[in-house]
């Protein structure tokens, strides 16, 4: 229902009178993110109880344990962001948005396990600029859009890599027939992966500003809402057998993957 609003309000904004002038304005952003729910970024995941649970090797605990590859959090995060839009002057415009945001952490660097995320949210929006006969502009925008979001979590399935006792009498492979090739020789335990893609609506809403540098050049700053109902994954551990039989289970997660946003950026229009 509030992708339809959303969508509506652009149908209605879409089309200003005939006789405004139109121009083109492409512009580039830094987003700070804030997710809605952690856990539809792996925060579920953060628990950093997993080194204890080996036996026989006592590991430290705390939040420090996480071990992320670049800024970004899962609760957190900067990413690059395009915008282009038609702009009109009587103040209404068409926007079409995109960003790239990216998560690669391990959720405990004693435990080999890899987290990582894409997520890619395209979006159209109707949007209004207040006094566009002037130099400063408040703007508000609502539109909808498509989320391509990638979830790849992989690790070794009995987590503290005890080798194969058995690696050195395995026989390597040879022959050219089923019958003959013994199976692989593996130094570690097995490796799991879990992986799922997908597209995602969305809806959002959004209240800035633009101001004028040196005309044709502006910067804006923006805070948006947006909302992504779906599904995704993350892991559990699972224990089979004795203390050491450990591996990792794929798990559904629902929930809202958007979250609160705000953007600054500069921007060039061209005029026809």
């Amino acid at each position: 229902m509030r992708i339809l609003l959303a969508l509506a309000i652009l149908a209605a904004c879409a089309v200003p009178p005939v006789q405004a002038d139109m121009g083109i304005q492409v512009g580039a952003a830094l987003e700070y993110f804030t997710p809605l729910q952690t856990e539809m970024w792996g925060g579920a995941m953060a628990s950093n109880s997993w080194g204890r649970d080996i036996a026989g090797i006592e590991y430290s605990t705390g939040t420090a344990r996480n071990q992320f590859y670049t800024y970004n959090r899962y609760d957190r995060m900067i990413v690059p962001a395009l915008r282009q839009a038609l702009h009109w002057d009587n103040g209404f415009a068409v926007e079409l948005s995109e960003s790239w945001l990216w998560l690669s952490w391990a959720p405990n660097k004693d435990v080999d396990i890899l987290y990582d995320r894409v997520m890619v949210p395209i979006r159209l929006a109707a949007k209004y600029r207040f006094f566009p006969t002037g130099n400063f502009h408040p703007t508000v925008a609502a539109g909808g859009g498509m989320h391509y979001v990638s979830t790849v979590i992989s690790g070794t399935d009995l987590y503290d890599q005890r080798r194969n006792p058995n690696y050195e009498s395995e026989g390597q492979p040879e022959g050219e027939t089923d019958e003959t090739i013994p199976a692989p020789r593996q130094y570690f335990r097995d490796q799991r992966r879990f992986a799922q893609s997908v597209w995602a609506p969305g809806w959002h809403v959004a209240a800035g500003f633009e101001a004028e540098l040196s005309y044709p050049i502006s910067v804006f700053l923006e805070f948006r809402y947006w909302s992504v109902p779906m599904d995704t994954i993350d892991a559990v551990r699972v224990r089979e057998g004795n203390a050491q039989d450990w591996h990792w289970e794929e798990r559904d997660v629902s929930g809202d993957a958007g979250g609160l946003t705000g953007l600054v950026g500069i921007a060039y229009l061209f005029l026809p």
